[in-house]
């Protein structure tokens, strides 16, 4: 029997590979940290005054539920926890793109599907 736990985008962190997902308790803490919708806490994202805050708040909620999954799981895992300061420093122009792009697709992953929502979209044939 395969392993049917969500695996998470991979991302490289001050040289460690870390697995950020969105899960539902990532949802919740996001939209309870911002009191906004995960929607318009993303599009922070492109806000130059905003984004770098965002961005730290949200890498460290994903960080932080990524080592309680594997807690859960009674997993082992040496995983650091960060502060928004430490993530801060981890993050530059280097990398930053870099990090963002992984954030922005584990949010894309946790999003359906077009096609599991619309069969037919996209040049499908209509049956009379």
């Amino acid at each position: 029997m395969s392993d049917m736990r969500p695996k998470g985008i991979p991302v490289m962190l001050d040289g460690v590979e870390r697995h950020i997902l969105f899960s539902l308790n990532v949802i919740d803490n996001i939209q309870d940290q911002f009191d906004l919708s995960l929607e318009e806490v993303i599009d922070q994202l492109t806000d130059k005054r905003k984004s770098n805050q965002t961005l730290k708040l949200l890498l460290k909620t994903l960080l932080e539920d990524e080592i309680e999954r594997k807690e859960y799981a009674r997993e082992e895992h040496g995983l650091k926890r960060y502060t928004e300061k430490e993530l801060g420093w981890l993050i530059s122009q280097e990398n930053v793109a870099e990090v963002m792009l992984a954030v922005l697709r584990a949010y894309g992953v946790s999003l359906p599907e077009l096609e599991d929502d619309y069969p037919n979209q996209g040049g499908g044939t209509v049956s009379r």
